[in-house]
């Protein structure tokens, strides 16, 4: 009786821990996944980390990598330990196991490829270390060939993976081939290495992966419709054990972008007019496309829908393509087809046409940047300091042929000092004074001196504001360039465009006097040269300074050699300084200057290669001599 008892009450005990234990084995798998998905957050932290240089970063999680995995396998065992029985057990190993073999295959090489890509943006970040960034993203390209042919070579087997593994996410490639994960990082790190080539081959590469994996789904359904069609009572199709291919691979919007941007980083009218061409192509199939179709990707990439990221991308490489009016009308032609549509601009996209028209080189640049800058504000966007400093470029490039351009772009600066929202930077002021340097009005030598002044006054309340070696340069090459206003009298000044005189920077009219002149010249040499202000002149400060005692008539013979000499222990002599001298110097001095063995006497011209190497060593390479039989830089000593 007691035994009977007790089995008695035993079964609906027995039966209540049976009901615990599945509930715990559900339990264990959601558990499972929150600890996989936190495991593999924490590794990405660590990725992300600039607490450590890239190269470490990609040391420490390689080596570290296994422990992070034997724990979550370890987890995975825990959570499985309240179903009773060896089959449970494994169940559970299996599960682990499967954990650890995914990230061994595509996880694992999608996150060293993830290091080599974010190296590689670090170091494109500096032209100095250019050559890292090109290693890198060769690197990250080898990765991806490697998993390419190792996926090749390994058993394909998903579908018992997914058969004993109902809750197994989809999306995992089990075979370790690239996903569109891999191929965007890979494309991205050719982007910024300036890999142009190799990233539209990447990218064509992609689109046919794309569409291979697309027609196998599609031949996978027809067929299994034409089995449903001649036989429903086949087993192999009632049954579970057959599945669909997957389709990893695909172009998102992120791809999309990335090539365009790395077309715009080439700089070439051809790059630009493909990255065009694909954006119809895109424009044209979102048209086509009423309703997105459903895939099995769970991001919003896996739709691709054009945004303002392409057509900013394609505007930039326009703006990019040195192709002058023509690349201007392009990107103002995408502009106006980006209002036709529902992508709305912003201001970037309206910095980058004001910038294509400042490089347009047209007289009327100014104005077609006025007419932009209407459009923006007619859509209701703000325009910020890089389009008003933008803005005063396109005046600057005209200021030579188009009077008053000088003053449009000062009364452009005197808008940013009065509003509470803009605050004009070194540039800003650089580019006021440099449309001076270029323009023709009278006085431009006091005008650019009293805006470097208002520079200076300011420096200590706005350090961005501080003057620096291009504003100095652009102070002396407007006096070196102030002799074309001496056909004026010493006390009438005809201007038709008067400066504001409202303006927060003080204008003072009075007539060109070279003495003045290089009085000015010779002050902001002796600062630079003297440390003062914490510069070094370069090849530009020393030619400028040169040019401006040819263009003023200075008679002193110790001022232009000592500029010379100077020019020569710091390394930075160069064509420019050697013609701007040869300006300056009468013909004595010139040749006591040179080098006798860089004279040829019977032309008299003067070779920059048989110059001392200490003189050029520190000279830009665009400048620095070069040998060629169509192209030896000479000059005539005569």
């Amino acid at each position: 009786m007691v035994t009977m008892e007790t089995s008695g009450m035993a079964q609906p005990c027995q039966n209540k821990m049976n009901g615990h234990a599945r509930f715990g084995a559900k339990r264990g798998q959601r558990e499972g996944r929150k600890i996989r998905s936190t495991t593999w957050l924490l590794l990405m932290l660590v990725a992300s980390s600039t607490a450590f240089s890239p190269y470490a970063r990609l040391n420490l999680v390689s080596r570290q990598i296994r422990f992070p995995l034997q724990v979550l396998a370890s987890g995975v065992m825990n959570n499985r330990e309240e179903k009773s029985g060896k089959d449970s057990w494994f169940e559970g190993q299996e599960e682990s196991q499967k954990l650890l073999y995914e990230a061994d295959l595509t996880y694992q090489s999608n996150l060293e490829i993830r290091f080599l890509a974010r190296t590689c943006a670090e170091f494109a970040a500096h032209p100095s270390t250019m050559k890292k960034a090109q290693e890198a993203a060769h690197e990250a390209h080898q990765c991806l060939v490697r998993m390419e042919r190792d996926a090749l070579s390994r058993p394909n087997n998903h579908d018992a993976t997914e058969t004993n593994h109902p809750d197994t996410n989809n999306n995992n490639n089990n075979n370790g081939a690239p996903d569109t994960v891999t191929y965007n990082m890979v494309l991205h790190a050719h982007a910024k290495a300036g890999h142009i080539q190799q990233g539209i081959a990447l990218f064509q590469t992609m689109e046919c992966v794309s569409e291979q994996q697309h027609k196998a789904l599609a031949d996978y359904w027809n067929e299994r419709n034409d089995a449903r069609a001649t036989s429903l009572d086949d087993p192999n199709v009632n049954t579970g054990d057959h599945h669909p291919p997957k389709i990893t691979v695909q172009p998102t919007v992120r791809t999309y972008t990335t090539i365009m941007d790395a077309m715009a980083r080439s700089r070439s009218a051809s790059y630009a007019q493909a990255a065009t061409d694909l954006l119809h192509k895109l424009v044209n199939q979102s048209q086509q496309q009423q309703e997105p179709q459903e895939t099995q990707y769970s991001n919003d990439d896996s739709v691709v829908h054009v945004n303002e990221a392409m057509y900013n991308a394609c505007i930039n490489a326009w703006a990019k393509s040195d192709s002058g009016l023509h690349g201007a009308q392009r990107a103002t032609q995408l502009l106006r087809d980006m209002l036709k549509t529902n992508v709305k601009p912003t201001v970037v996209t309206f910095n980058t046409v004001i910038h294509a028209w400042a490089k347009s080189g047209v007289m009327s640049a100014g104005k077609k940047a006025e007419t932009i800058l209407h459009s923006m504000r007619q859509c209701g966007v703000e325009p910020n300091e890089r389009t008003y400093t933008t803005l005063m470029d396109c005046w600057s490039k005209c200021a030579a042929e188009i009077p008053g351009a000088a003053h449009r772009a000062l009364e452009l600066l005197t808008h940013m000092t009065k509003s509470t929202s803009l605050q004009p930077n070194c540039v800003a002021y650089s580019t006021v004074i440099d449309a001076f340097a270029r323009s023709r009005e009278p006085n431009k030598a006091l005008m650019a001196v009293q805006i470097l002044k208002r520079m200076r006054a300011i420096s200590s309340s706005t350090p961005r504001a501080t003057p620096s070696l291009v504003t100095y340069n652009s102070v002396l090459n407007a006096c070196a360039t102030s002799y074309h206003f001496r056909r004026y009298s010493n006390n009438t000044i005809k201007s038709d465009h008067k400066p504001n005189q409202s303006s927060d920077v003080k204008i003072v009219l009075e007539p060109d006097d070279p003495v003045v002149t290089m009085t000015i010249v010779k002050h902001l040499y002796q600062e630079l040269s003297s440390g003062e202000l914490g510069m070094i002149p370069d090849h530009m400060t020393y030619g400028t300074v040169l040019k401006a005692c040819a263009a003023n008539h200075l008679n002193d013979e110790d001022f232009v050699a000592g500029v010379f000499h100077d020019a020569c222990e710091a390394g930075r002599v160069t064509f420019g300084v050697c013609f701007e001298l040869r300006k300056a110097a009468n013909a004595h001095l010139y040749r006591s200057l040179l080098p006798e063995e860089s004279l040829d006497a019977s032309t008299g011209h003067f070779d920059l290669n048989k110059f001392p190497p200490s003189w050029t060593c520190n000279a830009p390479r665009s400048t620095r001599p070069y040998n060629s039989n169509n192209g030896r830089r000479m000059a005539n000593t005569t």
